[in-house]
């Protein structure tokens, strides 16, 4: 029996289908996974994968890419799969040719004939007996994978998928969908959103002897499973939401996580202040402490503070790199504390700092954290910064450099942009971020192809007409059009969002920070709250943005030159 696991990026089919294997051999069958643990049986597929994943290779266009995938497909076919069915054992195959066809037609919208045929040519007639289809929500998906990158030390980790925007995701499952629903025989869709990875299991494997049990039972169209796993509580749809009842319907639905998935509920705090986060935080602290270190990131207050403390010796780099933007004394003698074991990151959390006590580290850093400071140097536009950037520029590499020049806008800075394009065209984009002008537009649109994600980040507070103009050509496909809309009152904005609201309601919510206190949005939030009760992501959205609004002016910010304070780190209570 041929067994091939789809679905989108996070949505568990990895780590079901290793399980289900698992499970299968115990009860004496002869298996053999095709992408065990992760990683390709394949050699020669595995680097193909890898080639298609790096962002040095933001080029590669639609066509190709898929040619690739498929030939990637076709040499496991070939290589592994085939010789196992030979053999007389089961194969399990995470991921096959339908997703590569969603990616094709759904994500990149080609709509050529022949993509039919370029995959019939690369499967040479082999179908799976069984597709099971992983459903997700796309955004809590999205929260595994990056829970799972922090958990793996890999929160760097860019894969060039990703620059075509969150909600490739969202285009992906559509056509997923579509397939599962053509090919009712051959697929199932796995409901895989709220349940604990046991439950699923259970249930998975269920499933999977029942199929093999009885091939020529009819099916629905398609047929769907749903492990017995309870939602987080929801209000009714289109009942009248209030400012006090986001908070407590948020930690409800947060507390409704935590019992199945503690990593996707620290995950939904982070941004968060306050005590009522915090003491969430400290329950799951031990449980997932690189996702509670994460959500740190920027956040000012003796809690944050004292959560950082109880997490450096745990998670020493994702406490230095969650200093980022903060300039206080606290944090910088946080980051000495931090700089043996954590350089780079302490390095990278200076951005925008050109104090005297941020330039020592800096000098003290140079030797083992060339990347880490330089990039950290970013909106930093002094002469001892350009004397940095000249030497470190050789040991650091391109990349580095290229990050180093976030929110310059001087001659200077675009005259090293124009040399480092060939070798790292995402930092020189990303390096545009908040940038205005004729000339930061053009060289969007030099990228916009191959880096609209990064195009769109960059355009986060700017109103100019060509901004809005390169917002409006992405909406139907990027959430991040709407989501750069962060802050911005104008009323071509209030129209975009507006227009766009049903298809992204979430990425809506988070524009409107800095404005859920005006009437104007607090209007539209309370609207999308009540039409959308089930939209975890929107109501996460919603309890930071109003978070944010009562915030004090400037908490969080870096301090050019702080006074600081000296005190024993703050306790925390449970």
């Amino acid at each position: 029996m041929f067994i091939c696991f789809e679905g989108i990026d996070g949505s568990g089919k990895t780590t079901l289908s290793n399980r289900l294997a698992a499970r299968l051999r115990e009860r004496g069958l002869r298996l053999c996974h095709a992408r065990e643990g992760g990683t390709l049986g394949s050699k020669v597929a595995e680097r193909v994968r890898a080639l298609t994943r790096d962002t040095a290779h933001l080029e590669l266009c639609e066509r190709a890419e898929l040619l690739l995938l498929a030939a990637r497909e076709a040499q496991s076919l070939e290589e592994v799969v085939r010789p196992a069915l030979r053999r007389g054992e089961w194969v399990i195959a995470d991921r096959y040719l339908y997703s590569h066809l969603a990616l094709a037609r759904h994500g990149r919208g080609l709509e050529d004939g022949a993509l039919d045929k370029v995959l019939e040519f690369a499967s040479a007639g082999l179908q799976p007996d069984l597709v099971v289809l992983v459903d997700v929500e796309p955004a809590v998906a999205r929260a595994r994978k990056r829970c799972q990158k922090l958990r793996d030390g890999r929160w760097m980790d860019v894969g060039r998928k990703s620059q075509g925007g969150a909600g490739l995701n969202v285009l992906v499952r559509q056509g997923l969908l579509e397939l599962a629903a053509a090919l009712p025989q051959r697929f199932v869709v796995f409901e895989n959103t709220w349940a604990s990875v046991e439950e699923a299991e259970e249930s998975l494997l269920e499933l999977v002897l029942r199929r093999a049990l009885s091939p020529g039972e009819a099916h629905p169209s398609p047929e769907r499973w749903t492990p017995s796993a309870a939602s987080p509580p929801w209000r009714p749809a289109g009942v009248p939401v209030e400012e006090a009842a986001v908070r407590r319907d948020f930690f409800g639905a947060v507390d409704a996580v935590a019992s199945r998935e503690p990593s996707l509920a620290a995950w939904l705090l982070s941004g968060l202040t306050g005590s009522e986060a915090d003491r969430r935080r400290l329950r799951l602290l031990r449980l997932c402490p690189a996702v509670v270190a994460w959500g740190l990131r920027s956040l000012p207050g003796d809690g944050a503070l004292a959560l950082r403390h109880a997490l450096k010796a745990l998670e020493p780099r994702l406490v230095a790199a969650g200093l980022a933007e903060l300039g206080d004394g606290e944090s910088h003698r946080l980051r000495r504390e931090l700089s043996e074991r954590a350089p780079e990151e302490v390095g990278q959390s200076l951005a925008g700092q050109g104090d005297a006590e941020a330039m020592a580290l800096r000098q003290a850093l140079r030797e083992r954290a060339p990347s880490g400071v330089l990039a950290g140097l970013a909106r930093v536009d002094t002469p001892q910064a350009w004397e940095l950037r000249e030497q470190l520029a050789a040991s650091a590499g391109p990349g580095a450099l290229a990050a180093s020049l976030a929110g310059l806008d001087g001659s200077r800075a675009w005259q090293l942009r124009e040399h480092l394009w060939p070798q790292a065209m995402l930092e020189v984009v990303s390096s545009l971020a908040g940038i205005p002008g004729e000339q930061a537009h053009e060289w969007r649109l030099r990228a916009l192809a191959r880096a609209p994600r990064a195009v769109l980040n960059g355009l986060r507070g700017l109103g100019d007409a060509r901004s809005f103009a390169l917002r409006e050509l992405l909406a139907e496909r990027l959430r991040e059009s709407l989501e750069s809309l962060e802050g911005l009152d104008a009323e071509e904005a209030w129209s975009l969002r507006e227009r766009m609201v049903a298809r992204w309601p979430a990425a809506a919510v988070h524009s409107l920070a800095g404005l859920a206190g005006g009437e104007r949005g607090q209007r539209l939030l309370f609207r999308l709250l009540a039409d959308f009760p089930g939209n975890l992501e929107l109501l996460r959205a919603a309890a930071f943005v109003l978070d944010e609004a009562r915030r004090p002016l400037g908490a969080g910010k870096v301090e050019l030159h702080p006074a600081g304070r000296s005190l024993e780190p703050p306790r925390l209570q449970p």
